[in-house]
């Protein structure tokens, strides 16, 4: 400290930590002390619209709430979220902090109507946001906060059933529910979205009374009686048992599911919170973690990726996918890995979370420099004597960072050895981008046929990413692969699949072309067949 000068941040942090130190021990008027010299501090040598600026804000107005001094903590805590409003994304958390802090303060002053605003505002963001404390991504039920003896209003009532459509169209539910509550009166809500069609029905209940008969001049009378008697006397039960009805509904009622999250697990030491969902798969879903704001440590990356099991039945396909990875990187002899794999960070990864450095990119469509890229990840895999099992466009992602795609998800993948026949695998799910021999084994085992096993060719992936190319390179055919896989019954969706790459086998001279190309590959076994490949490609897009 005596090197830093006196309008350092870290001289501003010491004082802000000293702050909370006396708050903690009461010491309203120090800690008052030592927080304004941390802002004073930070605002000469931090851009006005530092985070930090703000969080010194909201220290101060948090010592003046404990004094009582509620107008001047309403100042700070404007101040903060002006700060906020105007660096933060309009869903962030540090903004629902705000919007509590102001709901409560302004219920102190005795302005209710605004402290409810705050408040509404506040639970939508943590509705969308709060998942990783809360443990469910698909939170349907809304709970209003007894600010005020006070029921809602119309406008409240109106802004929280929006609130809970908004609600319902992020969580992407048919049906969400809510409820109010004061210290006397509960009021059920419901946002139901009509099948097939863009219109909502809400209903309201009626404001049901919890307590029968009682009043704050029966609290001497209620001095000398039992709490059992006070229970007879006053509790209505019927609407007590109604609300713990609520309350305690499966969770296929309220359509909800928990992420596979253990409390005991160590998942970053709390140093990080889930800022959106990435994605959805059959055995995982995927989340980009944010470094929290009070997370100082150097060394913990801005962001991080994690994979999340949803059962843990699945926890073989997270394993298989840490042992491939491993495979491909020990071929790797020129960084090549990188390029066209995501790595996996081992120390944080396990059987149910798999953790990745870096969010990637949605792909829509495959230009030409991006094909040849695909071509090079598959004849990686090749030398590897690695088969994907699951090349789809869904499994192809973008680095920004390199302008280079990556091949991602590797849970039912394979590995060989050299004189290895290939190993067979268990069938998971259907592929409308495989060679006819998968497309016609597969409609076999969906009219019951044969075992659901296959013999995985070495030149599997290639059929795949040959034909994901081929799809991308004609809009006309683009919009027939589109039209086959919205189909809802997968028997049709596979033998339309079968059909197209026939017809297509026939009628595209460039396609045929490629597939003779990969023919020779599999019967030669030379792996500068790929080369030849990636010419024709470029004829192909040319054309």
């Amino acid at each position: 400290m005596k090197n830093l000068e006196e309008n350092h941040p870290e001289v501003a942090r010491c004082y802000s930590d000293l702050g909370k130190m006396c708050r903690s021990k009461k010491q309203y008027r120090c800690a008052l002390n030592y927080q304004h010299i941390a802002l004073t501090i930070r605002s000469q040598c931090l851009p006005s619209n530092h985070p930090n600026i703000a969080q010194s804000h909201t220290d101060i107005a948090a010592i003046h709430f404990d004094l009582g001094e509620y107008s001047l903590a309403i100042d700070h805590n404007q101040a903060a979220l002006q700060i906020e409003s105007k660096t933060l994304p309009s869903n962030h958390l540090s903004l629902a902090t705000s919007y509590d802090y102001l709901a409560v303060t302004y219920d102190h002053v005795g302005d209710r109507e605004t402290a409810k605003e705050y408040f509404l505002k506040a639970q939508f963001i943590n509705e969308n946001n709060a998942l990783f404390a809360q443990q469910n991504p698909y939170r349907t039920i809304s709970y209003q906060c007894p600010i005020c003896k006070h029921h809602l209003t119309e406008s409240s009532i109106g802004q929280m059933l929006h609130y809970l459509h908004l609600l319902l169209d992020i969580q992407n539910c048919k049906k969400i529910y809510s409820f109010s509550i004061n210290c006397k009166q509960i009021t059920f809500f419901y946002v139901e979205k009509e099948s097939k069609s863009n219109l909502y029905n809400y209903y309201k209940s009626q404001d049901l009374d919890m307590f029968n008969n009682y009043s704050e001049t029966s609290l001497p009378v209620d001095m000398i009686i039992t709490k059992e008697e006070w229970k007879n006397k006053y509790l209505n039960e019927v609407i007590w048992k109604i609300f713990t009805i609520f309350l305690t509904m499966s969770d296929n009622f309220y359509e909800y599911a928990t992420l596979n999250i253990n409390p005991r697990d160590d998942l970053f030491d709390c140093r990080y919170m889930i800022r959106k969902k990435l994605g959805i798969g059959l055995t995982s879903m995927v989340y980009l973690l944010e470094k929290k704001e009070d997370n100082y440590l150097i060394e913990d990356s801005p962001h991080y990726v994690m994979k999340i099991l949803k059962e843990n039945n699945y926890s073989e396909y997270f394993l298989n996918e840490i042992k491939i990875t491993e495979k491909l990187k020990q071929f790797d002899n020129s960084n090549k890995f990188y390029l066209f794999f995501q790595d996996i960070l081992s120390p944080l990864s396990s059987g149910k979370y798999l953790v990745y450095e870096k969010e990637l990119q949605c792909i829509d469509s495959l230009a030409l420099i991006q094909s040849k890229q695909f071509i090079d990840i598959t004849h990686y895999l090749y030398d590897c004597h690695i088969i994907h099992c699951d090349v789809r466009p869904k499994n192809l992602m973008l680095d920004r960072d390199t302008n280079h795609i990556k091949l991602i998800d590797f849970g039912f993948a394979i590995a060989y050895d050299e004189d290895d026949d290939r190993s067979t695998v268990d069938i998971m799910d259907p592929v409308m981008y495989a060679n006819d021999k998968f497309l016609d084994f597969h409609l076999e085992l969906l009219t019951g046929k044969g075992f659901p096993y296959y013999h995985y060719e070495q030149t599997f992936d290639l059929t795949c990413t040959l034909n994901i190319i081929m799809s991308n390179s004609n809009a006309d055919m683009k919009r027939n692969i589109q039209s086959i896989n919205i189909l809802p019954d997968v028997q049709k969706r596979q033998l339309e699949s079968l059909k197209f790459w026939q017809n297509l086998k026939q009628t595209n001279k460039h396609y045929s072309k490629l597939l003779n190309l990969m023919k020779q590959l599999d019967e030669s076994n030379q792996s500068s067949s790929f080369a030849v490949l990636k010419d024709e490609i470029e004829k192909l897009f040319n054309n």
